[in-house]
């Protein structure tokens, strides 16, 4: 029962965190929106790594598109 309250707990915690992602960068004008956003949200589930795991493969995916932007949204992970 408690290890069933952590894993429904993480799932929506990294909802919560891929949608907020989701929003920022819409703000931003990010390329890749969803696209980074799901691979945010779901490695989120990781504990203590999955944050930096998504992090940055999105950061490069964004860096291939435009530079700057990429530079910006790596500064946003760290800060969410």
């Amino acid at each position: 029962k408690i290890f069933g309250g952590f894993i429904s707990g993480k799932i929506i915690d990294s909802f919560i965190i891929g949608v907020i992602c989701f929003v920022c960068c819409l703000i931003l004008r990010m390329p890749y929106v969803a696209l980074v956003s799901v691979i945010v949200g779901v490695t989120n589930l990781i504990p203590f790594f999955g944050p930096y795991i998504g992090a940055i493969p999105s950061t490069l995916l964004i860096l291939l598109a435009n530079p700057i932007k990429g530079i910006y949204f790596l500064i946003f992970c760290v800060l969410l």
